[in-house]
């Protein structure tokens, strides 16, 4: 039994890392250089999505980061009232909740605007021309998006 606890914390902390390492390189250094190229940036940004499928990785690391983390708490809580109003108790309850956010927001938000940034990419390339003002103007508000969603996915980390 204590190898599976071992385990499940070492899964917790290694893919905890690198979604947190992530998320913050994105928020802090990525995305602000990205803004920074203009639309050159906006173009880095289509061929980053597609081609290394970020936000799968991520998503793999916040699905490996929480599920094991849900299992640790529910082993080492119990639910029981003295142990969660504990200082690692309330700590432990705190982390745990802005994780799951974390893990709901990058999956409803940040996930679904990286994956319409790679669909748009791909839209304009099949054009074969000049994006149109309307696919400009989306990949604008999606790089926006993006970067907030960044921000709060770094937050809640």
């Amino acid at each position: 039994m204590l190898a599976i606890y071992i385990i499940l914390r070492l899964i917790h902390i290694f893919a905890g890392v690198f979604w947190a390492g992530v998320a913050f390189f994105i928020a802090l250094v990525f995305t602000p250089a990205i803004a920074k190229m203009g639309p050159e940036g906006g173009r880095f940004m289509q061929q980053f999505a597609q081609r290394t499928q970020i936000s799968k990785y991520m998503s793999l690391a916040a699905l490996l980061t929480t599920i094991p983390g849900i299992l640790l708490y529910i082993s080492d809580s119990g639910f029981r009232p003295a142990w969660m109003t504990t200082g690692i108790g309330v700590g432990w309850t705190i982390g745990g909740l802005a994780g799951i956010a974390a893990f709901l927001h990058g999956n409803l938000v940040t996930g679904r605007t990286s994956n319409r940034i790679a669909q748009l990419g791909q839209e304009i390339a099949a054009a074969g021309g000049p994006p149109a003002p309307a696919q400009l103007a989306e990949m604008g508000h999606l790089q926006t998006k993006m970067r907030d969603a960044g921000i709060v996915s770094a937050v809640l980390l």
